[in-house]
């Protein structure tokens, strides 16, 4: 059964690999890891690593590393389809089964590939009337009574959808994208009162919204005029699925990985603002609360989490409902309770970054926000109080995953409301949860070190997978390394496939993650490779930049060119060798190609990596 890439992404995505395999073993937080004992092979120090960031699992014990679907082959000893099948059924994800269900597959994914033609295509005119538009004057003085700058209007994309009604739809037309095509991605709709199609947004600001791959999947819109709504949405379509997309992510996670947090604000004006001030490493939800795609996604590129919403009620309402979903995941959840009537954007204009950044720190545990949200209602001295206090929170508190903290926190409630810490501690013994201890990842020794081998193949050989080191934890040197090196300059053939698809990725401005890398692989193949999995999760799971001295990476370039000309130095010099052994003449051509290559080789094996 073929099953097409895009539904493998999805498969794959739905099921953190953590909680899969937190299935089978007791995973420990260490780090930004997670880390048990190998159920590979035998071992009394766990060397078995799961990374959530970059949805892979290594053995620094036995080799053994790929992604959730090949931690589910080896454990249960199935195939890749089989793995596939199971995590579908788990996620609740329907497969292809038959051949009308493989063209359907594949007429899905080319429609995909459209629908993010045609969202792109409606970016651009959106960006452009806003820009030159004499229609789009109210709103670009919106835009700039908001205080928002040139650069953030650029960088977020921001546009004005005209009026007229047809506008998008025309230009689109005329560029030969079908009616069609522009309902399934939700630009148009079809007007029973004037039986034709008519633009969906209309006299609007348009804020696109991307993927974390930077693909336009949907746009929002805030109207300028008395339309309602006043904020308006694209429809779900076959790339956009509201509770699973998080706002300006693409943009905020490089920063939310620096700073190992993740900022989560209400609305998309709120995120520009932050951004504009600074505050990078902020996205926001589409208008739901936040969900469990959310929180797995969030869980991917940060510990912590701080929700920062409306001090309305329902934004109160919007907080709560995702919240506990958030401290079962293991993240450490804080809540910044603005003044009342005050937005982010409100804030950040009127106090500035510094004060907000104040708010952050001294933002609120969870614990605090629920028992303030529950004090506001009850008098905590009363029973009646104590009862609402301990059933708003006892629940969140036996989400907690580390002991000293829930201990904290009893203790902290048991004073507040007058109830002993051992009655407390009675109710949180009828609740379920995991508890993980917590401990240090070990580095192996500075990676450039490897580099550094007296014999030129096995320097060559180490520097191949030095480079597709750097590409797996640093995409942003893979410019300077695709220039200079090719796939088939890599004599180790399962490195050249690894970094064919890499190259691909990047091409098309997709995510260089070690566990789509193996998919692709697997998939351009047809035939499963352990041997592919374990290179990948074991250049992967480590990303210390230190370990890339200055100069290292041309220097590795250097070393990796060198083989080529290697190679030709043998044939040659054999085939010289036999001419001469044979007595017959040697092409001049030949004796000088030889000599150039001497020389050069020579001075690429003095070179000090």
């Amino acid at each position: 059964m073929a099953i097409p890439g895009h539904l493998i992404d999805q498969i794959r995505q739905t099921n953190n690999i953590v909680e899969v395999i937190s299935g089978y073993l007791p995973l420990k937080k260490t780090g930004s890891n997670f880390k048990a004992l190998c159920p590979f092979h035998q071992e009394k120090t766990p060397s078995f690593i799961v990374s959530p960031q970059k949805e892979i699992f290594h053995c620094f014990g036995c080799g053994e590393g790929g992604n959730v679907f090949n931690f589910l082959m080896k454990h249960e000893k199935i195939s890749f389809i089989e793995a596939v099948e199971r995590l579908a059924e788990r996620a609740g994800i329907s497969l292809p089964k038959d051949r009308v269900g493989r063209e359907e597959a594949s007429r899905i994914s080319q429609e995909r590939k459209s629908l993010f033609e045609i969202n792109r295509h409606a970016a651009d005119f959106f960006h452009r009337c806003l820009k030159s538009s004499s229609s789009a004057q109210k709103a670009r003085e919106y835009l700039k009574k908001r205080g928002l700058k040139e650069e953030i209007i650029d960088k977020f994309g921001l546009g004005y959808a005209p009026g007229s009604g047809k506008a998008l739809l025309e230009a689109a037309v005329k560029k030969g994208y079908s009616k069609e095509l522009l309902k399934k991605a939700g630009l148009v709709a079809f007007s029973e009162e004037r039986n034709d199609y008519r633009d969906l947004f209309l006299d609007r600001i348009i804020f696109p919204i991307s993927d974390v791959q930077s693909r336009i999947i949907a746009f929002g819109g805030r109207t300028l005029g008395e339309r309602l709504p006043k904020y308006l949405n694209s429809p779900e379509t076959g790339v956009f699925y509201k509770g699973k997309i998080l706002y300006a992510l693409n943009l905020a996670k490089e920063s939310i990985q620096k700073k190992n947090q993740v900022i989560v604000l209400e609305g998309y004006t709120d995120v520009l603002t932050c951004h504009e001030f600074g505050v990078e490493n902020s996205v926001a939800t589409l208008g739901t609360a936040l969900t469990r795609d959310h929180v797995s996604i969030i869980s991917r590129y940060a510990e912590e989490v701080v929700i920062v919403y409306d001090a309305d009620a329902a934004g109160v309402k919007a907080t709560l409902r995702g919240l506990d979903l958030l401290i079962g995941s293991g993240l450490k959840v804080k809540v910044v309770a603005l003044p009342q009537g005050s937005d982010p954007d409100d804030f950040l204009r009127s106090q500035g970054a510094e004060k907000f950044q104040r708010e952050i720190s001294q933002s609120h545990s969870l614990v605090d926000y629920r028992i303030k949200l529950v004090s506001q209602n009850y008098d905590l001295k009363s029973s009646e109080g104590k009862v609402a206090v301990v059933e708003e929170v006892l629940p969140t508190i036996a989400r907690i995953e580390n002991l000293i903290e829930q201990k904290e926190e009893i203790k902290k409630l048991s004073q507040l409301i007058s109830v002993d810490e051992e009655t407390l501690l009675l109710e949180l013994g009828r609740i379920n949860r995991k508890t993980y201890q917590w401990e240090e990842p070990s580095y192996r020794e500075e990676l450039a070190r490897d580099f550094r081998d007296p014999t030129s193949q096995q320097g060559i050989l180490k520097a191949e997978k030095g480079l597709v080191q750097v590409m797996l934890n640093f995409p942003e040197e893979i410019e300077t390394i695709r220039v200079e090196v090719a796939p088939k300059d890599f004599l180790i053939s399962d490195l050249s496939k690894i970094v064919k698809v890499i190259y691909e990725l990047y091409d098309k401005k997709e995510s260089i993650n070690p566990a789509i890398i193996m998919d692709r692989v697997y998939s351009q193949d047809l035939q499963f490779s352990a041997e592919i999995n374990q290179i990948i999760a074991s250049l992967a799971i480590e990303e210390k930049k230190a370990e890339f001295l200055p100069g290292i990476v041309n220097a590795l370039i250097s070393k990796v060119k060198m083989h080529r000309p290697e190679q030709e130095y043998r044939k040659i010099g054999e085939e010289v060798a036999a001419l001469i052994d044979r007595g017959l003449p040697v092409e001049a051509k030949k004796i000088e190609k030889f000599k150039k290559l001497t020389k050069e080789l020579k001075g690429s094996r003095n070179e000090r990596i």
